[in-house]
């Protein structure tokens, strides 16, 4: 449907906006030692556009958002510990923003 492809499009862009703002979010999360690079490419783009999704949108609640990262990460992930992962940073970002 064109609603959401311009949806779509709208998160990506803003994601990519916001891109410095969300990166340290996740940042915060890591394990130490480890930097936003050197996570797996699909899980690095699950995380930032979920994250800012999170910190800025107001179009579903933070639940709803980590659950659909992680349903996404079962299927595009690039690890089997992918979707376990994405909750786990998702779960602290949206403690931090206190939602």
């Amino acid at each position: 449907k064109q609603e959401i492809k311009e949806l779509a499009h709208y998160l990506v862009k803003k994601t990519l906006e916001r891109k410095e703002e969300v990166d340290e979010a996740i940042s915060k999360h890591l394990k130490r030692g480890w930097v936003i690079e050197r996570l797996l490419p699909k899980d690095r783009s699950i995380l930032r556009e979920a994250t800012n999704e999170i910190l800025y949108e107001e179009i579903s609640p933070a639940e709803a958002v980590i659950n659909d990262a992680v349903e996404i990460a079962k299927v595009y992930g690039e690890d089997a510990k992918s979707p376990k992962f994405i909750n786990a940073v998702l779960d602290k970002i949206k403690r931090d923003a206190g939602k």
